[in-house]
């Protein structure tokens, strides 16, 4: 299951590294969800949990906005169960403010090594997150 749920996360970096080779949103959400199982759930502690292709299509381009998740570091256990990424999230939110937010994401993949499971998680209040995607954005350090 190891080698099956690595190359599930070493396709979702891919796709993150460089979405717009997948097509629209929608195609990138798309191809991003066959990489998770039907039931699959993204449970963002500030947003709630969607079916996994939602909270991914959510997460990039949700009315409007145009986001980008870059990789930084990802692992996985030793029998391949259990994962996940460190990530910065950037760009313009819904409302057209610029924003960055730092996140984790932990994950647990079915016996085939696809996504069943992903809890997306911050190092910052609830608030501010929802006031960086859907407010004012956040002062970003590269720019500001």
């Amino acid at each position: 299951q190891r080698d099956r749920s690595q190359a599930i996360m070493n396709e979702i970096i891919a796709i993150l590294d460089d979405p717009e080779t997948h097509g629209t949103e929608d195609e990138v959400a798309d191809v991003i969800a066959t990489q998770a199982t039907e039931a699959a759930v993204r449970d963002d502690d500030v947003f709630g949990p969607y079916p996994y292709r939602e909270g991914f299509y959510n997460t990039l381009c949700f009315d409007g906005a145009d986001a980008r998740i870059e990789v930084y570091v990802s692992w996985l256990s030793e029998d391949g169960t259990q994962g996940g990424f460190l990530w910065m999230w950037s760009g313009t939110n819904p409302g057209g403010h610029p924003f960055e937010l730092a996140g984790i994401s932990l994950i647990e993949f079915a016996e085939d090594g696809r996504i069943a499971y992903e809890r997306v998680t911050y190092p910052y209040p609830d608030e501010y997150v929802y006031e960086a995607w859907m407010g004012r954005g956040t002062e970003i350090p590269s720019t500001g």
